[in-house]
């Protein structure tokens, strides 16, 4: 009995560590030919498409009918956590959440993935510079916890 408890738990941990980042319906629309660097090159030719991308929260901002947030670009690990390493980024866009979102559960420097749709470009500007921002209309996204410390994971699988 004790060892059927044991191997529940295990399949528990290891399933939970298995959890997506994003829904498997939203992954499945997901174009996954669209490379960031093309898509800061030329946003236009991507409308439309259904594409995920993460990086570093720089500004959150409620507008009437939904929240902006500034990002970022860092390219993303195979489990979708955008890099650290920020001068690898493709540039900035907006991601849009339909309504209204507490800034504080979006903090300057957090890192955040997002699903969603390629739904234009928008001229912003970063100091006195003209910046051409591609717009994602979210439909998933997640903020990251900062790391805390070591971390212990149990998984299963080759490689």
């Amino acid at each position: 009995m004790l060892m059927k408890k044991v191997l529940l738990l295990v399949l528990i941990i290891a399933v939970s560590g298995c959890a997506s980042v994003i829904s498997k319906p939203v992954m499945d629309k997901v174009d996954k030919s669209v490379i960031a660097t093309e898509l800061f090159k030329d946003p236009q030719k991507y409308y439309g498409k259904t594409i995920v991308l993460g990086g570093v929260i720089i500004k959150t901002e409620n507008l009437e009918t939904k929240t902006r947030i500034e990002v970022l670009e860092s390219p993303l690990s195979s489990s979708l956590k955008p890099g650290k390493d920020l001068e690898k980024s493709s540039g900035r866009f907006f991601a849009y959440i339909q309504g209204f979102s507490d800034p504080t559960l979006f903090p300057t420097g957090r890192l955040i993935t997002v699903a969603g749709t390629v739904s234009g470009v928008e001229t912003g500007s970063i100091d006195k510079h003209s910046y051409p921002y591609p717009v994602i209309s979210v439909e998933e996204y997640r903020v990251w916890k900062p790391y805390s410390g070591p971390s212990v994971s149990i998984g299963v699988g080759v490689g």
